[in-house]
């Protein structure tokens, strides 16, 4: 299936009211989320291997980028193409975009500089109103105290992880939480694990 024929059937599913089935794996269940603003470029190596990670674990899985846009990844391909790190930090024009097709649970890698914090918060909070039911929280490269902003959205944050470490504790996470899709509440830890530190 396509990226076009499978966000095509997500929409004809949604329209449907059929959005219990199991069929929503395939519709952005876990989104892994990566703000690629210049701020983020001295993460690039470890950032882009753990998201080749979970673009190969997780192939229904969607990668989001963001900076001052934001734009989904459809391939290992297109991630090496795109996450170029540059620009400022809009948490907001994030948000508003995924909030067309909110996933279940959300991993969000971050340095936590948004260039609009009162825009990112109202945004960010009628993004979780919409069905986001775990939103987890890589907050890294700083020591300084983690933003109101990221603490108010967030379910979790975890400060300065290592980034591979970082993401299995949010997929435990995500693993314990009642009601999200079968797919990712059976994840091997251990596994994934061991091909995010292959890479």
């Amino acid at each position: 299936m396509n990226a076009f024929t499978k966000k095509f059937a997500c929409l004809l599913l949604t329209i449907a009211g059929l959005v219990i089935l199991p069929t929503l794996a395939h519709c952005g269940s876990l989104y892994f989320v990566i703000d690629r603003s210049g701020s983020m470029a001295p993460y690039a190596g470890e950032i882009k291997a753990i998201a080749l990670g979970i673009i190969e674990r997780f192939p229904d899985a969607e990668v989001v980028l963001f900076n001052d846009k934001a734009e989904t990844v459809e391939s290992k391909q297109d991630l090496v193409k795109k996450l170029q790190f540059r620009g400022g930090t809009d948490y907001g024009q994030f948000f508003r975009q995924v909030g067309k097709n909110p996933p279940h649970a959300l991993i969000f890698l971050t340095d936590g500089g948004d260039n609009v914090p009162s825009q990112g918060l109202h945004e960010g909070l009628t993004l979780r109103s919409k069905g986001v039911k775990q939103w987890c929280t890589l907050y890294i490269g700083a020591k300084r105290k983690v933003p109101a902003l990221l603490t108010k959205i967030s379910d979790k944050v975890i400060q300065n992880p290592g980034i591979s470490a970082g993401v299995e504790e949010c997929l435990v996470e995500i693993k314990a939480r009642k009601g999200i899709t079968d797919d990712y509440r059976n994840i091997d830890i251990e596994n994934l694990s061991k091909k995010l530190s292959s890479y």
